[in-house]
């Protein structure tokens, strides 16, 4: 199946190469090692590359992941690093899975074309990615895989007359070095070429004397009909693919666990399916491929009850090959969808909860995940409960500062009338006048009640929203307070970002954070507080609150998103504030709130203050 040939070129001598592969048989697949430990022409570099072959040796039954994670973990590759790429080459199926991380380069040429694998940015023993990604590739028959470390500078351009010219793979790798390797460096070259792939072994193809017809009279009734969840009407299946059944019985959406498949949500969909199921390892593969392939073209939901998986494909018109390259029983359907069934023996009903993984799989959510997200979750409420009653009690207290005002003119507008009366110098001029005056009065002191009773709803609907708004409505809210406490607030917000969010929380969050600055502004001469709009690209928009409270003491910055801390007196501070803005914006919105102290000038005078800064995406 595998022709494999390597050439490897050290810049001084081999005992002092950083470059290196390792090519290991498994009982089901091959594990292809390539790696280039940074650094050359050191005894160092040597050992460090002869210590990961013997780790990989050691650990090969481990999946790639761990793999990558195990590597990166070892302590002696902290002052070199290391980039990678590793490989599962399946022996029964044509199927190759990788992850590479690092400025490796690798691809096939295959049919005078070149197929680009995709790298992840990191060095292993410095920093990788927080998700390591695995790729499965199908292979066709006189593939060539060709691997190469950082020391050869190749293009598709310059390589292809190589590879043209040159027939015979074992002296392929040595060219390429000699044509592109560089001088100043390790450089390695593998090259690999597929022969012998057999297809037949795990697949059956689509045998034209098994169609049937629903126009037959002898037709039989293969489906039972249920209302369809989709727009997609699903009728009797005009082709079929089958060994051992021959009727389909569609699950109900009782059973629906995953519907609309996203790709992000692929591996671990059928990670957590096999922990259910417990598939064979090369149906496994089989499914993950076909789905990668499927997700490009055609919607995809997925039906799970305790004997049968189902696979509903709503569009395999672009898919049918591979189907029947890969699948013995298939449904495909007069409109074009199809379903891929998958039986097996009675699940443990206790352990399949329908329910839990449908959420589970929505949230992308491991179990031990989930469970600390429902934990989370019953924690968040809880919060948000004690928050909002803490937030409307300084409610409460903005609108006694904005009645204040409306109030006294109110009453001075009354009494000038009486006065006016006794004297007998009130016309009915004066009488509309002041009348509209204190309708004025009346209509502003409504609009803060309305603003108030639309602050404290409990309203969790999300919709399209600008940042910029909610900052002006937070501000009408807040502005009486602030003035009264003699702080000024300056605003340029004139860069906007329009989000799905909720109104009232981001308003929540808004005035939390301000109220946490006037807090620091009470006992300072010099009162201040700026909130700035910038936008970073056209999906993000980062929002700062800044003021001049002097800051917060280094020793505590870090902690003041833990709930209940606070430096407040018991009897003023819950601690809840912070907190809670910080959970809302990290667990609803995705956004990033991060708060560090900050030097600035104004008006000729230096002044010190915290700053908060989110990070909305779209």
């Amino acid at each position: 199946m595998l022709k494999v040939n390597v050439e490897i070129k050290p810049y001084s001598q081999r005992n002092e190469c950083g470059d290196f592969y390792e090519l290991l048989e498994l009982e089901n697949y091959y594990l292809l090692l390539v790696g280039d430990i940074g650094g050359h022409g050191s005894s160092r570099v040597y050992s460090i590359a002869t210590n990961i072959k013997e780790l990989v040796k050691e650990h090969k039954t481990e999946s790639l992941k761990n793999l990558v994670t195990l590597i990166h973990t070892q302590s002696y590759l902290k002052n070199n690093g290391m980039t990678i790429f590793l490989a599962q080459i399946y022996k029964e199926l044509p199927m190759l899975s990788y992850c590479a991380i690092g400025n490796t380069k690798s691809f096939i040429y295959r049919n005078r074309k070149f197929l680009h694998f995709n790298s992840q940015s990191g060095i292993l023993g410095y920093d990788i990615p927080r998700t390591i990604k695995t790729n499965l590739l199908k292979l066709l028959k006189d593939d060539i895989l060709i691997i190469s470390t950082d020391g050869v500078s190749i293009h598709d351009s310059e390589i292809e007359p190589l590879i043209k010219e040159t027939r015979d793979i074992n002296l392929l790798p040595e060219k390429i070095i000699q044509n592109f390797g560089k001088k100043d460096d390790d450089s390695l070259t593998l090259v690999l070429k597929f022969t012998n792939i057999k297809n037949k072994a795990f697949s059956t193809l689509y045998n034209k004397q098994e169609e049937q017809t629903i126009t037959k009279a002898n037709s039989p009734k293969i489906i039972k009909r249920r209302e369809p969840k989709h727009s997609l009407t699903r009728t009797n299946p005009i082709s079929l693919n089958i060994k051992q059944k021959n009727s389909l019985e569609l699950l109900n959406n009782e059973y629906l666990i995953v519907e609309d498949l996203q790709k992000k949500l692929l591996a671990f969909t059928i990670e957590k399916l096999d922990s259910i199921i417990n598939f064979e390892q090369r149906d496994k593969v089989k499914i993950k491929t076909f789905l990668i392939e499927a997700l490009e073209y055609s919607q995809i939901d997925i039906y799970l009850n305790t004997t049968s998986l189902q696979i509903y494909i709503h569009n395999i018109e672009s898919l049918k090959g591979t189907l029947e390259f890969l699948f013995n029983n298939y449904y495909i359907f007069k409109n074009n969808s199809c379903i891929i069934q998958k039986d097996f023996l009675n699940l443990n009903t206790k352990k399949f909860v329908c329910k839990e993984l449908k959420e589970m799989l929505a949230l992308g959510l491991e179990e031990e995940d989930y469970k600390k997200f429902k934990e989370n979750e019953e924690n968040l409420k809880l919060l948000a409960k004690q928050s909002k009653l803490a937030s409307m009690g300084e409610m409460m207290g903005n609108i006694a500062h904005q009645w204040r005002q409306p109030l006294s003119i109110i009453s001075t507008i009354a009494t000038g009338i009486e006065v006016r009366k006794q004297f007998d110098s009130l016309d009915d001029t004066d009488i509309v006048e002041e009348m509209n005056a204190i309708m004025k009065q009346v209509n502003y002191l409504s609009q803060t009640i309305e603003d108030f009773k639309n602050f404290i709803k409990d309203d969790k609907q999300f919709l399209p929203i600008s940042i910029k708004k909610v900052v002006e409505d937070t501000i009408s809210l807040a502005q009486s307070s602030l003035k009264s406490s003699q702080i000024t607030l300056i605003t340029d917000i004139n860069e906007d970002l329009q989000i799905n969010a909720n109104k009232n929380e981001l308003e929540q969050a808004f005035i939390n954070i301000i109220n946490n600055s006037k807090d620091a502004l009470k006992d300072k001469e010099d009162k201040y507080i700026w909130i700035t709009s910038k936008k970073i690209d056209d999906n993000s928009l980062s929002l700062s609150f800044l003021d001049s409270g002097g800051g917060i003491k280094e020793d505590i910055i870090d902690k003041v998103f833990d709930p209940y801390f606070t430096t407040k007196h018991q009897s003023i501070g819950t601690g809840l504030g912070l907190s809670m803005v910080e959970k809302i914006l990290r667990e609803r919105y995705h956004s990033k709130l991060e708060v560090k102290n900050k030097d600035f000038d104004y008006k000729g005078k230096t002044h010190k203050g915290a700053c908060f800064t989110i990070i909305f995406s779209k």
